[in-house]
C-alpha cells in the first residue's frame, strides 16, 4: 500500500488529493496554499511551495481631474479560480472587482480604497491598498463682463467667466457659481452655466423685463467644493427709461399729450420736463399741449427720467430730447368758377371754396386774402366753416359793377407759410344794337354805319373786322367805295372792355352789305395786226362797254393785258370814264422795242374776276440787225474766235443759235470756236428765230472758216539713258512745230498728240497717268508757240516697282488727226542700278589679340531683299595691303536675306601681322542688261595685336631681415630672363623699373629684347629712415623699340618686397617728477612723468607716446599722450593699503597709417609710494569701587 504524507500527516485520496495505488502517483487538484510543505512517501520525500498570486491593479487612480470619472479593476496573477474579489474602504463598500468613482470629487485626495480577494484555495484573503490623488483644482479668477446701461422693460444677461487653475469634468457639479444682488443670494431659478472650455465656465444670470427694482450691483461668487479658495467679482446694472425720439403727425388746431416714459411702471422713477430755455415745464410723465399749431413744428422739449435705485457709481440720466413734428396740413385744392360775365351796374358775388388735405381742429383755420389784380379786397369776404373740417368757404361781394371791376380776381388761401391760389376772371359787358342786312348799294359809292348808338362808354373800344382781319378800330365803319365783293359781305363789329382779362370773350354783331349787279358788254382792241422795228415805239388802245353806270371808282373792274401767255397788265394805263359812266378806256404802251416784244397781244376785263372774261388781241412782228455773211480763212491752231449773229444785242425770249452745217447740233450765240485741224473748210449758220405769227419774215447768217496747214518738224529727248533710283526721275521729249501755235489758255495736248512706247512695240504703248506701273506720262506743256515737252515720270524705285518697266523707250509726236505725219524719237535706254544700300558687310574681329595667338577672322555679307526684288549674284573680296587674299560668288535669291561669310585664318599671329589694311568688300550684279551693278560696299578693320608678358622676373632683398632698424643699408634686386618667340618679329624692349608704395619710380633701365636676353636692375636704400618702410615694386614692361599704332604694350608684371621698420625708442628719455619721502594717509598723491620727443633724424614721421601708471592693484589701459608733457596720476584720501611701487610704462607709435612701421619696444620707469602710520591716542579708564 502507498502511503503520502504532508509534513509527517497522512494524505487520503479525497476530491483534492488523489493517489494512484498502482503508480504511486500523488495528483492535487486545484493546488491551494495550504498544499505548501515537505511531500514523502516511503523513505522518498519532495518539497513543494505554492506561490501565492499577485494583486494587480487596472486603471489609473493618480492624478485624478475633478468631475472625471476612473474605474479601477483589481485581479489576481495567476488568476484564482472561483476567488470573489470586493473592494472596500471607510465609506465605500463594493461586491465588484471594479470600483467606479464619478465623479470624482476634492475629497477623494488621499482616500485609501483596500481590494480584497477570497477563496477556498486560499488559506486567507489576499488584500492590497491603492491611495487615490486628485489633481489640486480651484478658481483661479472671476470676472463679470462690463454691463452697458440697459432700458427698463429690456432682457438682461449678465455674463461671469469663471477660470480655473486645473481642467475639470466632464462632471462639472463640483464647481459651486452663486449670484448676489445687492450683497443677497438670488434663486439659481435664472441662471445657467456654459462650458467655454476644460478650465474656463459662463455662468449667466438672466432677468426678464427689468423694472427700477432690478437696478443694483450684481456679484459672482464662484468656487470648487473641497476647496477653500473662493472668487468674487461684482457690476453695477444701471438703468434707464425708454424715451421717444419724436412725436410726428399732430394734427394742427387740436390739444395733443406727449409722454416721457412710455410704459406704466414708474415707481421710484422721477421725471422732469424743460423747454428749449431749460426752464422747467412739468414734473409729469405726460406734457399737454392744449393747441398744436405749426409754430410747433420741429421744437424740442427735454425729457429727464432719473432711476431711483440705480447704484451711485451709475452715470447720471439722459436728457432726452423729444421734437415734436406737426401734421403736414395745406390747401389740396381752391374750387371756384374759371370766367363769369356781368352786365354793367349789376351785383356780382364770387364764392371761393377751400378744401384742406386733412382735417383741423377748431383751433386754426386757413387764412385767405382776395385781390383785385394786385389790390387787396379782402375785407368784403367772410370765412366760413363748414360741417367738415376740411373744407370753408369765403364769398366776395362787388356791388354795382363798373368798367373798372373788370379784371382778374384771386382767392389765396393757406395753412402758416403754405399758400394755395386759384383765380377767376370776371368780364364786363354792355348792350348791341345793329341791324342784320343793308340796303341795295351800287358799285364804286361810299357808305357808313354805327356800332353802338350813342357815345361810346369810357373803357370801351369798338372795331369792326371783315374775314378776321380788321377794318376799323372805330364805332362807324366807313367803306369809301362800293365793291363788287362786298356783295353778300358780313362785317363784325367787336366790342373790347380794356379792364376785362383776355380769357374773356369778345361781344360782337354782325351786319351783310347788298350791292347792285354789274357786268361787261364788250372789249375792243383798235387795231388787229401791228409791224415795228426795234427801238422803235408801239401804242395799243382798249376799250371796256358796262351794262350800267358805275362810279367815281373804277377799282374793281379788272384789265389785263398779255403777250401771248405773259402777263404785262403792269406795263398798261389804269382805266378812265370815257364819256358816260358805262365807257371805260387803257392804254398799253411798248417803248425800245425788242425782239422778245414781238407776239400775239390780248386786252381781258372782268369784274373783280366773277364775271365772265371779255377779251380781243392783235399781232406785233419785230424785225433785228444782225452780222454779215463772213469767210475766215488762214486761222492759227489753238486760237479761240467768236461770232456775235446779233452784234452784241441780247434780246430777252429770242433763242438766237448756231448749227454746223451738216449737223442738227445747236450751238450757242455769241459762237465761240478753238481752232484745230476738225474745223477746217467747215460752215456755220446762225438763225434767229423770233416768236410771230404767221407772215413775219425769218432772218439767218452763214460763216466759211479755214485753217493752217500745221506739222511736226523735229522730237528730241533731253538723255540718251536714264538710270532709276528711289527718287522721282523723267524722260522729256521736246517737240517744235512749222509754225505757230496758239498757246494762250490752250489745252495743248489736244492740238500736239504725244505717244510713248517701250521696246519699240505698239503693244507696249505707255498709257498716260498710269502711277501703278511704276510711270507716268506728265500732260504735255508749251514752251513756246512752235516748242512743246512731254515728260515720262518714273516714280522711287520700290518693292512693288515692276522689272519690265526697264528697257529702251521712244517718244512719237504728230498733230491730232494728222497719225501719218508723226515723228518718232531716238531710242533711250532707261535702266536701275543695284541699291545695296541696306546690305550689311562686317568683319569679326575683335577690339585686340594677342600675339602667339590664332583664330579665324570672318567676313560676312547679309545681303537684303531689293526693290524691287530680282536674282542677283554676290562678290566678297577679303582684301590686305590693296591684294585680295580670299575671294567667292555666290546666288542671291529674288526674295529674304541671305547671309554668306568669308574666313581668313590667322595661325600663332604675329606682331607684323598687325595694321588697319583688312577691308571686307562686297558687290551686286544681275544678269539683266538694264539692270546696272551695285556700289562696291567695303568694311574696313584694323587688327590689333598685344603682346603677351612672357618675361620670367624675380625680386630679391639683402640682408633680409624684419623688422629693420633705421640706419640699416639695403639692397634691392629684380632679375629678368626672357626667349623671344618667333611671332615677335618686330625689335622690341623690357622696361625694368622698382618702384615704391608712393608709385614713385625709384631706378629703371630699358634694355632690347635678343633671341635670349637677361638682366639685373638693384635699389639701394642707404642709412634707412622710418619713411622707407613700406611695399617695394619691381615692375617689367615687353613694347615694341618704335612706336607702333596697332601694336600694344604688355601688361606690366610685378614682384613685391616689403620692408618693415621699428620704432627706435632709444632716441627718447623718461622723466619722473620726484615724490615724498612718505604721505600721511589721508592726503592726496599726485604721480607725474613724461618722454621727451624722439631725438633723430632717421625717425622722420610723426610719431606720439602711449603711456600708463601702473598701480600696484589694477593694469589701467594705455593713454595716447604729448610729448614733454607730465602724465599723471592722482590718489586721493590715500590708505595704507595704497603704499608701494607705481610704474610709469610707455611706447611710441606713428600717427599715419603706414602698416609698414610698427610700434616701439615698451620701457618703463619705477617711484615709490611711502605712507605714514599714525598711532591713535591712548586713554585710561579707571574703575571706580
Amino acid at each position: 500500500m502507498v502511503q503520502w504524507k504532508l509534513n509527517g500527516t497522512d494524505i487520503s485520496n479525497d476530491t483534492h488529493y488523489s493517489i494512484n495505488a498502482t503508480s504511486g502517483t500523488l495528483t492535487i487538484n486545484e493546488v491551494r496554499s495550504t498544499d505548501t510543505g515537505n511531500y514523502t512517501c516511503g523513505s522518498g520525500n519532495i518539497s513543494l511551495t505554492v506561490k501565492i498570486p499577485d494583486i494587480i491593479f487596472t486603471g489609473n487612480y493618480t492624478g485624478l481631474t475633478v468631475g472625471s470619472s476612473v474605474s479601477i479593476i483589481c485581479t489576481t496573477v495567476p488568476s484564482i479560480p472561483n476567488s470573489e474579489i470586493k473592494w472596500h474602504s471607510s465609506s465605500t463598500n463594493s461586491d465588484s472587482n471594479e470600483l467606479i468613482i464619478n465623479p470624482v470629487v476634492l475629497s477623494h485626495n488621499n482616500s485609501t480604497f483596500t481590494c480584497e480577494v477570497s477563496s477556498d484555495l486560499l488559506a486567507m484573503d489576499l488584500t492590497e491598498s491603492i491611495t487615490i490623488s486628485v489633481l489640486d483644482t480651484s478658481v483661479s479668477s472671476v470676472t463679470v463682463q462690463s454691463l452697458s446701461s440697459y432700458v427698463i422693460g429690456d432682457d438682461v444677461s449678465i455674463v461671469c467667466t469663471i477660470s480655473l487653475n486645473n481642467a475639470i469634468g466632464p462632471n462639472v457639479s463640483s464647481l459651486v457659481v452663486n449670484w448676489f444682488k445687492n450683497d443677497e443670494m438670488i434663486p439659481t431659478d435664472n441662471i445657467n452655466s456654459i462650458k467655454v472650455s476644460s478650465s474656463t465656465f459662463n455662468s449667466t444670470l438672466t432677468l426678464t423685463n427689468v423694472s427700477s427694482a432690478d437696478a443694483g450691483v450684481y456679484t459672482c461668487n464662484a468656487s470648487i467644493n473641497g476647496s477653500d479658495i473662493k472668487f468674487n467679482d461684482s457690476k453695477d446694472l444701471c438703468l434707464k427709461v425708454q424715451n421717444v425720439d419724436s412725436y410726428i403727425d399732430l394734427p394742427l388746431g387740436y390739444s395733443a399729450t406727449i409722454k416721457c416714459v412710455t410704459h406704466s411702471l414708474l415707481n421710484r422713477i422721477t421725471i422732469k420736463w424743460t423747454d428749449s430755455d431749460g426752464s422747467t415745464i412739468t414734473n409729469n410723465n405726460a406734457l399737454i399741449l392744449p393747441n398744436v399749431v405749426p409754430s410747433l413744428n420741429n421744437t424740442e422739449y427735454t425729457c429727464t427720467a432719473k432711476v431711483g435705485t440705480n447704484p451711485a457709481t451709475c452715470l447720471p440720466p439722459d436728457n432726452k430730447n423729444i421734437k415734436i413734428y406737426t401734421r403736414k396740413t395745406y390747401v389740396s385744392s381752391i374750387s371756384m368758377s374759371s370766367q363769369s360775365s356781368f352786365l354793367i351796374n349789376s351785383t356780382v358775388k364770387i364764392e371761393c371754396t377751400i378744401i384742406l388735405n386733412t382735417p383741423v381742429g377748431p383751433g386754426i383755420q386757413p387764412t385767405v386774402t382776395w385781390y383785385h389784380n394786385v389790390t387787396d379786397v379782402t375785407q368784403y369776404s367772410p370765412l366760413m366753416r363748414n360741417n367738415e373740417s376740411t373744407v370753408f368757404t369765403s364769398l366776395l361781394t362787388i356791388d354795382s359793377i363798373q368798367v373798372s371791376d373788370a379784371g382778374v380776381y384771386q382767392c389765396n388761401a393757406g395753412i402758416d407759410p403754405n399758400v394755395t391760389t386759384k383765380s377767376i376772371s370776371v368780364c364786363v359787358t354792355v348792350n348791341e344794337t345793329l341791324p342784320l342786312v343793308t340796303e341795295e348799294l351800287s358799285l364804286g359809292q361810299y357808305y357808313s354805319i354805327d356800332c353802338i348808338t350813342g357815345p361810346v362808354p369810357t373803357g370801351v373800344s369798338v372795331s369792326w373786322f371783315t374775314n378776321g382781319s380788321i377794318n376799323s378800330n372805330n364805332n362807324t365803319l366807313m367803306i369809301p367805295s362800293v365793291l363788287p365783293s362786298h356783295n353778300n359781305t358780313q362785317y363784325t363789329c367787336t366790342i373790347m372792355i380794356e379792364t376785362n382779362p383776355p380769357d374773356c370773350s369778345t361781344e360782337s354783331q354782325v351786319i351783310t352789305f347788298r350791292v347792285q349787279a354789274t357786268y361787261i358788254n364788250s372789249v375792243t382792241i383798235a387795231s388787229s395786226s401791228v409791224t415795228r422795228f426795234v427801238n422803235s415805239s408801239v401804242l395799243l388802245t382798249c376799250t371796256i362797254s358796262l351794262n350800267t353806270g358805275i362810279g367815281p371808282d373804277t377799282s374793281f373792274i379788272s384789265h389785263y393785258w398779255y403777250q401771248y401767255s405773259t402777263d404785262i397788265s403792269n406795263r398798261s394805263t389804269q382805266l378812265m370814264i370815257n364819256g358816260d359812266s358805262k365807257s371805260l378806256v387803257t392804254t398799253l404802251t411798248i417803248d425800245n422795242v425788242q425782239l422778245s416784244n414781238a407776239g400775239k397781244y390780248q386786252c381781258r376785263a372782268s369784274i373783280d374776276g366773277h364775271d365772265t372774261v371779255i377779251h380781243n388781241f392783235t399781232n406785233l412782228c419785230v424785225q433785228v440787225p444782225v452780222m454779215n455773211n463772213l469767210d475766215d480763212t488762214n486761222l492759227r491752231l489753238g486760237d479761240i474766235i467768236e461770232y456775235d449773229c446779233t452784234l452784241g444785242y441780247r434780246y430777252s425770249g429770242v433763242d438766237v443759235h448756231w448749227v454746223k452745217y451738216g449737223s442738227n447740233k445747236r450751238l450757242n450765240n455769241p459762237l465761240i470756236l478753238t481752232v484745230n485741224q476738225s474745223i477746217n473748210n467747215t460752215v456755220y449758220i446762225c438763225y434767229i428765230p423770233v416768236m410771230i405769227v404767221v407772215g413775219c419774215p425769218t432772218q439767218q447768217v452763214n460763216i466759211l472758216v479755214t485753217v493752217k496747214d500745221t506739222f511736226i518738224k523735229t522730237v528730241v529727248t533731253n538723255v540718251d539713258s536714264l538710270i532709276l533710283s528711289n527718287t522721282f526721275q523723267q524722260l522729256e521729249c521736246h517737240i517744235t512745230t512749222n509754225t505757230d501755235i496758239n498757246t494762250t489758255n490752250t489745252n495743248i495736248s489736244s492740238i500736239v498728240n504725244v505717244l510713248w512706247y517701250r521696246d519699240n512695240s505698239n503693244g507696249k504703248r505707255l498709257v498716260s497717268y498710269n502711277e501703278n506701273k511704276g510711270v507716268s506720262i506728265i500732260p504735255i506743256v508749251s514752251l513756246n508757240d512752235t516748242s512743246f515737252n512731254s515728260t515720262l515720270r518714273f516714280n522711287p524705285i520700290t518693292s512693288s516697282t515692276p522689272i519690265s518697266i526697264l528697257g529702251i523707250y521712244t517718244c512719237v509726236a504728230m498733230i491730232r488727226e494728222q497719225s501719218g505725219r508723226s515723228i518718232t524719237s531716238k531710242d533711250i535706254r532707261v535702266m536701275m542700278k543695284i541699291n545695296n544700300t541696306e546690305d550689311v558687310v562686317s568683319m569679326s574681329l575683335n577690339e585686340y589679340y594677342t600675339a602667339g595667338y590664332s583664330f579665324n577672322a570672318n567676313c560676312t555679307i547679309t545681303a537684303n531683299q531689293l526693290s524691287p526684288p530680282i536674282d542677283t549674284k554676290g562678290t566678297v573680296n577679303i582684301i590686305h595691303n590693296d591684294s585680295a587674299i580670299r575671294s567667292n560668288v555666290f546666288d542671291i535669291g529674288a526674295t529674304g536675306s541671305h547671309k554668306r561669310s568669308l574666313h581668313i585664318p590667322f595661325t600663332n599671329l604675329k606682331l607684323s601681322q598687325s595694321g588697319d589694311s583688312y577691308n571686307c568688300s562686297y558687290i551686286r550684279n544681275s544678269t539683266n542688261s538694264f539692270v546696272q551693278k551695285s556700289n562696291i560696299i567695303s568694311n574696313n578693320n584694323q587688327l590689333n595685336i598685344k603682346i603677351p608678358n612672357k618675361i620670367n622676373s624675380t625680386a630679391s632683398i639683402n640682408p633680409f631681415d624684419s623688422p629693420y632698424e633705421v640706419g640699416s643699408d639695403i639692397t634691392l634686386n629684380c632679375s629678368i630672363s626672357y626667349h623671344k618667340p618667333p611671332y615677335i618679329d618686330i625689335d622690341t624692349v623690357v622696361n625694368i623699373s622698382w618702384i615704391n608704395n608712393e608709385d614713385d619710380i625709384l631706378n629703371n633701365i630699358t634694355i632690347a629684347i635678343e633671341n635670349y636676353t637677361e638682366h639685373n636692375l638693384q635699389y639701394y636704400i642707404t642709412n634707412f629712415h622710418l619713411s622707407d618702410a613700406g611695399q617695394y615694386k619691381c615692375s617689367n614692361t615687353h613694347h615694341t623699340q618704335q612706336e607702333y599704332k596697332f601694336i600694344q604694350s604688355s601688361e606690366s608684371q610685378y614682384k613685391y618686397i616689403n620692408i618693415t621698420a621699428i620704432i627706435p625708442i632709444s632716441s627718447t628719455s623718461l622723466v619722473l617728477k620726484s615724490t615724498e619721502s612718505y604721505y600721511e594717509a589721508g592726503t592726496k598723491v599726485t604721480l607725474s612723468c613724461k618722454v621727451t620727443e624722439p631725438d633723430s633724424p632717421l625717425v622722420n614721421v610723426d610719431t606720439t607716446v602711449n603711456i600708463k601708471w601702473s598701480p600696484n592693484k589694477n593694469i589701467p589701459q594705455y593713454s595716447n599722450h604729448s610729448y614733454s608733457k607730465y602724465f599723471n596720476y592722482t590718489l586721493n584720501n590715500i590708505k595704507l593699503s595704497d603704499a608701494g611701487e607705481y610704474n610709469c610704462t610707455y611706447y611710441l607709435n606713428t600717427t599715419t597709417d603706414n602698416p609698414y612701421i610698427i610700434p616701439s619696444d615698451v620701457r618703463t620707469g619705477v617711484t615709490d609710494v611711502t605712507i605714514k602710520f599714525l598711532m591713535a591716542p591712548v586713554h585710561q579708564l579707571l574703575m571706580q569701587i
